[in-house]
């Protein structure tokens, strides 16, 4: 199984790059967890988003609001929206 390729985008600039096993987040159903091979998905997300690098420590980043977009084992955030 491939890792996912994530980046999170805000206004003043990309906050992560690269590859991750999963990533997490909140949106107004609750939380969730995007993992490799998951389904084409799109939604808003609110309160945070964390990503767990394949050899490094979770990185967690606060989120006002955002849109997430995943296809194709490509993750895509853009915080800020």
């Amino acid at each position: 199984m491939s890792n996912l390729n994530v980046m999170i985008r805000a206004r003043d600039g990309i906050k992560y790059q690269g590859e991750a096993l999963t990533v997490s987040s909140i949106n107004p159903k609750g939380t969730f967890d995007i993992l490799p091979s998951h389904a084409n998905f799109i939604c808003t997300i609110e309160k945070k988003v964390s990503v767990q690098p394949p050899n490094g420590q979770r990185q967690e980043f606060n989120v006002e609001n955002g849109v997430l977009h995943v296809t194709d084992n490509k993750v895509v955030v853009y915080l800020g929206i």
